[in-house]
Formats: C-alpha cells, structure tokens, sequence
C-alpha cells in the first residue's frame, strides 16, 4: 500500500485527473461521469454527472506535490470552488486529493464545509490519496494501466508462492482469495464480452445469495462457498451473438416459465423441474449437470430507469396532485409490468399494469414518513387522506405526456388517525410561517421539548391562543418602567414584545421576531414580595417576574419591536 500511495502522490495533474476519471466512472457506473478537458477554463470542475444548467455533481481533481497542504494550496482549492459555486452552481462538490490530509489541514477543510453549508452548498468529505489507493486494489485494470510496476510485484509475488500458471481450473478455484483474480481472468478470457467478480462468504449462508440486482449484471451464480457474478462488458457484441442456454423442464416447471414470460414474476427451477441443462456462458457451459442438484433462479432485469408520473387523487370534495412521483420497473413480462415508487419517497405505491388489452390493473399503498421533509410529508398524507375514504387515481406519464390510465380504490384502512392529519396541518403551517426546513423524526424521538416548541410555534403560526398556568420572566429595571410597574395592582393586562424569539423544533433551530405575548388578565405571583425586590433594585438588574394567566395567553407575530409595557 506505501508504494501505491508513493506513485498515486507522483502523478502529475493531467494524469491524475484522468486516473480520478475512470476510478469514478467504475464506481458510479449509471452516473455519467464526464471529463473536462484543459487544465485552465474549467469553471471549478473536473469531473461532472448530471446537467450543468441544473445543478451538477462536481468533481475537483489536485495533484499537488508537496508534503502538506499549505496557504498555496489551500488558495487553489478555495479559488476552484468559488468558482464552480459561481459558475455551475453544483447540488454537491467533491475534491480528490493526490495525497492525505494532516488534522491541520482537515480542521481547515471542515470549516470551509460548514461556511458552505450556511450558503446552501454541501462539501463532501474530500477523496484522498488513501481513498483511490484502496478503491484500485479491486481494480486490476485501473491498477495496471497507471501503475504497472506496483501491479507487476503483487503478481510475481502471488507466481512465486504456489505455481499459479500450472493448476488447471477446478485447482485454482480452491486457492482462496491469492488466487481468484487468477481464475478470474481465465473465465473471462474465455468470452472477453463479460466481467466476473466473486464472493467468498462461507459464513453467511444462503441469505447472501440471490444477491440484489445491479446495474449490467446479467447473471449470478452461488455453489455454497462462494457467489460469482457476471456482468455484460461488451453489449454490442452480445446483441450481435448472444448467448444463451437450454433447459428441459417437467410440466410444473413448463408452467413457472409461462409465468415468467407473462408476468416477469420471479421463478425458482429446483428438484424434478429440470430434466435437462446447457448453456453457453462461461462457467456454465462446464458445467456438468445431475437432477436435483442444479437450482435456476430467473427473473425479468429492471430497466434502472426512472420513470416520471404525475399522480392525481380525487373524490367528489377534494382532489390533491403529487406533480412528480419517481417510479422504477420492478419487472416486466408480456402480459403485465409492475412498477414501484424509488426508495425514499414518503408514499410507497406499487403498481400492476396490464401490457394492452382491458384488464384490471392491480395497486398496493404504503407509507413512510419518517427522516422525510415535512414540505413533502404534507401533500402526501393530503392525499392518503383521499385514499382512506376511496377515490380514483389518475396517473400521467410525465415522459410521454399522456394518460397512463385511472385506477378505482375501495376506501382503505391506513391507520392514519384525524389527529395525525392536524398535526401535520400545523407542522406544514409552521414550515411555511418560518421558512423552516423540518424533518419527521420517528415517534420514540419526539422529545418534550420538541412537544413544548411545538405548541409554542403553532401558537405564533396560527395565532392562537394557549392555556398556561403560568408565564415567567425577568424584568430589568429602567428609568422608564421603574415608576409604572412599581403601581401594578391585583389583576393586569400584560403585554411582552421582543425583537426576535428562537426555538429547537426535531433538530432545527427556527428563529423569527419580533412578536408579542398578550396577557389579557393575569396575577403577578406574591405581588408584595416582588415589587418589593424591584424597588430595592438598581437601574439595570433584573428581577423574576412570575404571571398566572387566568384567560388565553395569545402569541402573535409583529412588524416591529417595543418595550416591555404594563396596563391596568
């Protein structure tokens, strides 16, 4: 790893940034990464993914050579962002670093993230020399193309140790991890449209296999010990000359590959469906089959697409639109597709379309809201409200701009009570009074002083009036109020105004000002004893001040601030 580190740290810009370039096309595959070419005129970025008109992800790329970051460098950095901040706006900026950063330079770096943050633009944690060096060595391609000497060590070292070179196929599978990326290029050498990865997990069981899907994974194979996925590397050749495999199947098994075709439901071949089996695919075309010991896992691929809709809920006395809900394909077959709501999203809808013809269509709704930003909570439960009493769904394919169709739902049980929609009401009214940016903690972390800063902002949003027993402050004493609170008497109206108020709320701190407290009938707490302390007070101390409202306390937001007054 000190020799990597060493000749990550010698490469020179152009070198680096391309090194950063396809390090982070491999790692983030359906990202579309792109490069910018020029050292000079790249408006603070490197690398980028997404649309520069709309807020990319950039990357920054320095290769400095010098033993620490110094003010030089630390200027270069600072210069590049700014631009990129001016220039492109970026969601989210990322610097990779040819080279480690010491504490100094990372306490200087967490401060440039949190000055950023305060504007709006989030800082990743940057990608340092020892981040690229532990990312190549999964990375044998990227290892021997900018590195070749120190790649060339690890393999003469592996040579010397067992004679890798004379083993034949089933002998190399068995020699652990010294071996594998061995094995592995005799796989694939065998059909270079391809790239494996394996897997070893002994431990874990068969809860490790099948494992999710993932972008350009074609297929995936487990014998007990370990799990072996192949993924498409040349997928112009494979349209060209596919390969392919044959089975002969009992007539439950016929029946499980109807319905795949159908529905692209998931099917699993074991026992006495498989009477026969061949394949032309590396590893599997070895492979030799007995009944009952083979078991075929098939399922339709996800399109990794997203897939834009426009949902409409309405009933005959109201109607909520969601403007743009994010579905991905689950599966597809000829008869019938389903598509789901990505991860994330606070309303969980699955949905069964039928491909042509005039069957019914099929919907399960769930929910989600916690760790979600109330703004998006809000317009959701609006609408699980709808589906709670029945309504109709319309749905919109933003894409294609047109009607995907109307789905008909019987009222629902959700279990959403009317006092969860109140709240919610009164947490979006909050979030738009206060400009705040809330987010739904779970139940258990509601805290009290969450419960307490609630009704207080509710009270300021709505201005609505609170039952307190009791308003406490503290009074100091001036030339101007020292003779009025001095002749307060049995029951008063109070009034408190101040220049701005804050409070804690799941997290956020919200401040806003000025407000008012209004008192319209209140008892000061052992009147004689505290107009007793005040008069013995000096001009600028403050004394505590106990009320016992015995009407409403109203809270309201003002335009401008004032000093604390008393009427009779």
């Amino acid at each position: 790893m000190d020799a990597l580190l060493q000749a990550i740290k010698n490469l020179d810009q152009v070198t680096f940034q391309q090194l950063c370039f396809h390090l982070i096309s491999e790692k983030y595959l359906t990202a579309h990464v792109r490069y910018v070419e020029g050292v000079a005129g790249d408006e603070g970025a490197d690398l980028f993914t997404g649309d520069l008109s709309m807020g990319p992800t950039v990357w920054q790329c320095k290769a400095f050579q010098v033993t620490v970051i110094g003010d030089s460098q630390k200027q270069q950095i600072r210069e590049s962002l700014r631009s990129a901040v001016k220039k492109l706006s970026p969601k989210l900026w990322i610097l990779c670093l040819n080279m480690n950063l010491d504490t100094k330079a990372f306490r200087w770096f967490q401060r440039l993230q949190k000055t950023y943050a305060s504007k709006g633009v989030m800082i990743a944690d940057p990608m340092q020399g020892i981040d690229i060096a532990h990312e190549l060595l999964f990375r044998k391609t990227l290892l021997e193309r900018y590195f070749p000497n120190v790649a060339l060590d690890v393999r003469m070292i592996r040579a010397s140790l067992g004679g890798i070179a004379d083993l034949d196929d089933a002998s190399l599978q068995k020699r652990a991890t010294e071996t594998v990326e061995e094995w592995l290029s005799r796989i694939q050498a065998k059909d270079p449209r391809f790239t494996f990865e394996v897997t070893f997990g002994v431990d874990r069981g068969p809860i490790s296999f099948p494992p999710p899907p993932e972008p350009g994974m074609i297929l995936a194979m487990t014998d007990g010990r370990k799990i072996v996925k192949a993924f498409v590397r040349d997928a112009e050749a494979l349209r060209m000359d596919p390969v392919g495999f044959r089975m002969q199947l009992s007539g439950q098994g016929v029946d499980k590959a109807r319905d795949l075709f159908r529905t692209g439901r998931r099917q699993v071949w074991d026992n006495d469906d498989i009477r026969k089996f061949s394949s032309t695919m590396p590893l599997l075309s070895e492979f030799d089959f007995r009944a009952g010991k083979l078991q075929v896992l098939m399922e339709s691929s996800p399109r990794y697409t997203t897939i834009p809709m426009r949902l409409t809920f309405r009933n005959p006395h109201s109607e909520v639109t969601l403007d743009c809900v994010e579905f991905e394909v689950m599966r597809a077959g000829t008869h019938e597709v389903e598509i789901k709501t990505k991860q994330g999203e606070p309303l969980t809808l699955s949905l069964v379309l039928p491909v042509g013809g005039t069957s019914q269509g099929a919907v399960t709704i769930g929910k989600s809201f916690v760790g979600i930003r109330i703004a998006s909570v809000a317009k959701v439960v609006s609408a699980l409200r709808l589906v709670q009493d029945g309504c109709e769904i319309e749905l919109f394919a933003l894409k294609v701009g047109a009607q995907l169709g109307m789905m008909n739902v019987q009222p629902i049980d959700l279990h959403l009570k009317p006092g969860f929609f109140s709240f919610v009401d009164d947490l979006m009214k909050i979030t738009e009074r206060f400009h705040a940016d809330l987010v739904l903690p779970k139940p258990d972390q509601f805290t009290r002083d969450d419960e307490e800063a609630f009704f207080l902002l509710r009270a300021f949003a709505l201005n609505q009036p609170i039952e307190l027993k009791q308003f406490a402050f503290t009074l100091v004493k001036s030339s101007e109020n020292a003779e009025l609170f001095l002749e307060l008497t049995g029951f008063q109206a109070f009034r408190a105004e101040h220049e701005y108020f804050t409070a804690v709320l799941f997290g956020t701190q919200i401040k806003n000002g000025p407000c008012a407290i209004q008192m319209d009938k209140a008892e000061i707490e052992n009147l004689a004893r505290t107009l007793s302390k005040f008069r013995r007070a000096r001009i600028g101390e403050g004394v505590r001040v106990v009320l016992h409202p015995l009407t409403p306390v109203k809270f309201e937001l003002i335009g401008a601030p004032a000093a604390l007054t008393a009427r009779n």
